[in-house]
């Protein structure tokens, strides 16, 4: 009973805890981590590893045959064709003011760009494109009026700063751990250099006397202790590497089997000793001598397509067909392809431009699910680039704006008041979705101008729009109608059969037949 007891009592110290946390044959210990944990930033404190990472995901993206293509399809459907301004001050001219300088600014590369190359909307779409492969990307807003970036190897920590407050350029306050300030290096350098000294560097306040911040930090945190971005090709390099390797190994082996393949075999019965090797054997290609480890040289013989293989005495060849690519070689690759796809939020049909492998429904139903992700995404850009950018924009244009200031003094802060309208997708099966939304608006599931928002269009642009629209059509048939109707007094016709707009929801129309005051007959769904 003794023994009962204490292997029962041994047993539940073994279960009460979890698997995870303990270490042995199936879970080794993690390699650079702390047992009592660690903040975010312990992982990615080496900073010669931390440029490398950098620089390694900026080579797959240079040279891999498929990432560079993933990124910018992700940075294609979080962009489109730009994020849309909403303005609301609680003053319309304000309102209307606010947004046509906007528009202004953002679309001149001399105002907006500090090197004056680019517009708003080719800034954004790069810092899209740059944030999964970099891991972030800091913007300055100048007093000049105009955005300056820094690319994630700019930011760097001086070696004379403390490593404990200065994380690879992002200087933290010792007591609160907030962002105090950032360093810049002055040019671009070597990414695994040494920047030595304050003199090296540009240092810039986080936030301005009005707390207002004067660094955009662009970058999808995964922890709250984390201070820095980390490339989205992290998890993946290994892959990606194999995925180079593997293609690259195929394309050679299929490059070689079209030139020939030949097995030498010696024929039966024949047992003839290696002849002496003179140097005048007759030669089939380029020759190259290999100096081995031993002392020894080894002589190899280059090949090219429509060259002649001689056997020596007593040996045969035959001709060898290898089966290339290998038979799991269509399904290895996918593998790897799906798991960089998934790593860039994407799925992998939509990483390939190819939805050959999946039927409609997994179609939809994989975008569905990237695109709650690429919402996540526009929402984190919004908050750390748009919105700071708009409301730097309306302190500037307020300190040289009269009536800018007047609205202020009246309103206060509502003079930021503003939403950013991401860009949406095209409809999957455009007849369902449109019905889904006539139905939705109908029902006063929602508003007309929200449903304007979720397509990225602005509400308050689209109603002069349409109703100015309908006016003119209305307007020409009118006056076509009348044109006709004095031409041809008998035809009787009104604007409406000039054009085809359709009736309202539960309205009908009946034509009658003519009688001394011939009027349609209008009915309505009970």
């Amino acid at each position: 009973m003794q023994v009962h007891a204490e292997f029962r009592e041994a047993l539940n110290e073994y279960r009460s805890d979890y698997d995870i946390g303990g270490t042995g044959r199936y879970y080794p210990t993690p390699k650079g981590v702390q047992a009592q944990g660690s903040g975010a930033d312990y992982h990615y404190a080496n900073e010669t590893q931390f440029f490398r990472a950098i620089e390694r995901a900026r080579h797959f993206d240079r040279n891999n045959m498929v990432v560079g293509q993933g990124v910018n399809r992700l940075a294609a459907n979080l962009v489109q064709d730009g994020f849309t301004l909403n303005v609301g001050t609680k003053d319309k001219g304000a309102d209307q003011a606010l947004k046509d300088r906007w528009y202004e600014w953002s679309e001149d590369p001399e105002a907006c760009d500090y090197e004056g190359e680019k517009t708003f909307y080719q800034m954004e779409v790069l810092a899209a494109r740059t944030v999964p492969v970099d891991g972030d990307i800091f913007c300055l807003p100048l007093e000049q009026g105009s955005l300056q970036w820094m690319e994630a190897h700019r930011c760097r920590r001086p070696a004379s700063m403390r490593r404990n407050t200065c994380l690879h350029g992002v200087n933290l306050d010792s007591d609160t751990a907030r962002r105090k300030s950032y360093f810049f290096t002055r040019e671009d350098v070597d990414p695994l250099g040494r920047v030595k000294t304050l003199k090296d560097v540009i240092e810039v306040q986080a936030r301005g006397d009005d707390g207002e911040k004067q660094v955009l930090h662009v970058y999808w945190p995964q922890r709250f202790s984390q201070r820095r971005g980390v490339t989205a090709f992290a998890p993946v390099g290994l892959p990606i590497q194999y995925h180079d390797d593997i293609q690259f190994a195929n394309l050679v082996a299929t490059q070689v089997q079209s030139c020939f393949a030949i097995l030498e075999q010696q024929l039966a019965g024949m047992n003839v000793p290696p002849p002496a090797r003179t140097g005048n054997e007759a030669q089939t290609g380029a020759r190259t001598t290999e100096a081995l480890e031993d002392g020894t040289t080894r002589t190899q013989e280059g090949m090219a397509p429509g060259m002649r293989v001689r056997a020596k005495e007593g040996w045969g060849l035959t001709g060898f067909a290898p089966t290339i690519p290998g038979p799991r070689y269509i399904e290895h690759s996918l593998m790897i392809l799906t798991i960089i796809a998934i790593n860039l939020d994407l799925p992998v049909h939509v990483l390939l431009l190819d939805p050959s492998r999946t039927n409609f429904s997994g179609w939809r139903g994989a975008i569905e699910q990237a695109r709650i992700r690429f919402r996540v995404m526009q929402r984190l850009l919004i908050n750390q680039f748009y919105s700071p950018v708009y409301r730097w924009k309306v302190r500037q244009w307020m300190t040289e704006d009269r009536g800018l200031q007047s609205v202020f003094e009246k309103h206060g802060n509502a003079i930021f008041g503003h939403t950013w309208n991401p860009p949406t997708w095209q409809y999957i099966e455009p007849l369902k979705d449109i019905q889904a939304n006539t139905l939705e608006a109908a029902s006063s599931g929602t508003s007309r101008r929200r449903q304007a928002a979720r397509r990225g269009d602005d509400w308050d642009e689209l109603v002069p729009e349409i109703a100015e629209d309908n006016g003119k059509l209305i307007e020409a048939a009118y006056l076509k109608a009348d044109a006709l109707n004095k031409q041809y007094p008998e035809l009787k016709l009104t604007w409406r059969d000039v054009i085809s707009l359709p009736m309202p929801d539960g309205v009908t129309v009946q034509i009658s037949p003519e009688t001394e005051k011939p009027a349609p007959k209008v009915e309505t769904a009970a």
